[in-house]
C-alpha cells in the first residue's frame, strides 16, 4: 500500500496496483482510499495520475474530493466559461472528514510501445481560491506484473498476424517549460501548438494545466504568493492571446520546489558540500520550509547556500504549461501526406491504411515500419 500526502493531515492510499497489456490495450487497476480529508465546504482535493517515460506523457482521469460550495463553484465556472472540460473518473461531493471514500480505479486505453517502460506518477492538489496548490507528488512503486505487459518477442508468438488495429481517439500531451520572463517573451513552440487549433487540420485542445514553481529562498508565504501570481499571470496571457481554444484551464503552483532542488543538487558535481546539503534536506523534510532553509544556510558559513542562490535557484523559478489535445482523424490521402514528415500525428489504423494502399518496398511501408517497428508483424503484412 502506498500513502499519498500523509504529511498534510489527509490520508490517501493506493493498493492492489496492477497494469497489463496484450499489444492492443493497456490497462491500469488500483483501489484508492481517502480518509481524514479536512475539506471545508469551499475547499477540496484533486488527485491526478499520469503515465510518463521521460519523453511522452499521458494524463489519466482524475479523482476529485470536494466540499459542497466548491462543487457548485466548479460546476458554475465550467458552465459560464463554456469550457470543454474533461470528465473526472469520479467526484466525491460534500466530503466529510469522518468518512472513507473508496474508488476502484480501472482504466483501459490503446497500447503504445512507450508505455511498457513508463512509470506511473501522481500529483495531489488542494483547491485554494480559484487555483490549485500542489501538496504531494511522486512516482508509484514497481507495479505488480502478475498480468504482464508482453514483450516484443512474446507478442510475435501470442498474436495473430495482420490484425487490423482498432480506431481510437488520438490524444496527446505536450509540456512547455517557460522561464520567469514569460509571458513577456513568447514561446514559439507553444504558439505553434495553439495556432494549430485553427489550422487546416485543426487539433482540439481539451485541457491546459499551468503550474508555477518557486525556489526555496526567502519566506515561504512570500514564495507561495509569488508562485500563485506567476501562474495566474500565465493564465491571463493564454486566455487573451489564444481566446479561440475553448480549453479547460487549470492553474496550480508550488511555493518552493524542494524536489527540484534535490534533483539539481544531485546532478551538480561542482556543488560545494553537496552530500551535506542533500543529507540536511532529507533529514529536515518534516520541518517547516523556513526552518529547513535556515538549516541549509548554516552549512559552511553560507558558502553552499550562496552557490544555490547563484547557480541553482534561478532555474527552479519557472512556469510549466501542460496541454492535452486531440488530433483530428485523417483520410487516406491526408495520412499519406503526413507520413514522411509527421508520422506521430497518425494512429496505428491510419498507418495501416496507408501501408495497405502501398506496394511492398515503397516509402510508405518503410515509413510505417519506422514509426511502429514493434508492430510490423501485427499491422503490416
Amino acid at each position: 500500500m502506498l500513502a499519498l500526502g500523509s504529511a498534510h493531515a489527509q490520508r490517501i492510499s493506493v493498493s492492489g496496483l496492477e497494469r497489463s497489456g496484450d499489444g492492443n490495450k493497456f490497462e491500469l487497476c488500483a483501489t484508492i482510499e481517502a480518509q481524514d480529508l479536512a475539506v471545508s465546504t469551499e475547499a477540496g482535493y484533486r488527485l491526478v495520475f499520469s503515465i510518463d517515460d521521460g519523453r511522452q506523457r499521458l494524463l489519466l482521469p482524475e479523482i476529485e474530493y470536494m466540499g459542497g460550495l466548491r462543487s457548485r463553484y466548479e460546476h458554475r465556472r465550467e458552465v459560464l466559461s463554456n469550457l470543454s472540460a474533461t470528465t473526472p473518473y469520479k467526484i466525491f461531493r460534500k466530503v466529510k472528514r469522518d468518512r472513507t471514500y473508496t474508488t476502484d480505479y480501472n482504466i483501459s486505453m490503446p497500447y503504445e510501445a512507450w508505455m511498457t517502460e513508463a512509470a506511473i506518477y501522481y500529483n495531489l492538489y488542494r483547491y485554494v481560491g480559484s487555483g490549485l496548490r500542489l501538496v504531494a507528488s511522486g512516482i508509484m512503486p514497481a507495479l505488480d506484473r502478475s498480468k504482464p505487459v508482453y514483450s516484443d518477442s512474446q507478442l510475435r508468438l501470442a498474436m495473430t498476424d495482420y490484425v487490423v488495429p482498432e480506431h481510437y481517439a488520438k490524444r496527446r500531451t505536450a509540456v512547455f517549460k517557460l522561464d520567469t520572463t514569460f509571458p513577456l517573451v513568447k514561446s514559439a513552440e507553444l504558439d505553434g501548438l495553439m495556432s494549430s487549433a485553427s489550422a487546416r487540420h485543426p487539433i482540439k485542445i481539451e485541457r491546459i494545466h499551468i503550474t508555477a514553481y518557486g525556489s526555496p529562498d526567502g519566506k515561504f508565504n512570500d514564495n507561495d504568493r509569488f508562485a500563485q501570481s506567476r501562474a495566474e499571470a500565465t493564465e491571463r496571457y493564454i486566455t487573451t492571446t489564444y481566446p479561440h481554444t475553448g480549453a479547460e484551464i487549470r492553474v496550480s503552483w508550488v511555493a518552493e520546489d524542494w524536489d527540484g532542488l534535490t534533483k539539481a543538487v544531485e546532478a551538480d558535481t561542482l556543488m560545494p558540500n553537496r552530500n551535506k546539503v542533500l543529507s540536511t534536506i532529507v533529514a529536515s523534510l518534516d520541518r517547516e520550509p523556513d526552518a529547513r532553509e535556515w538549516l541549509v544556510k548554516t552549512i559552511d558559513d553560507r558558502r553552499s547556500y550562496n552557490y544555490l542562490l547563484e547557480n541553482i535557484y534561478p532555474a527552479l523559478r519557472r512556469t510549466e504549461l501542460e496541454a492535452s489535445y486531440l488530433l483530428p482523424d485523417f483520410n487516406d490521402q491526408q495520412a499519406a501526406q503526413l507520413l514522411p514528415t509527421n508520422p506521430e500525428q497518425l494512429s496505428p489504423q491510419e498507418l495501416y491504411r496507408v501501408a495497405m494502399l502501398s506496394p511492398e518496398g515503397s516509402d510508405e511501408r518503410r515509413h510505417s515500419r519506422k514509426r511502429h517497428p514493434q508492430r510490423n508483424h501485427v499491422f503490416l503484412p
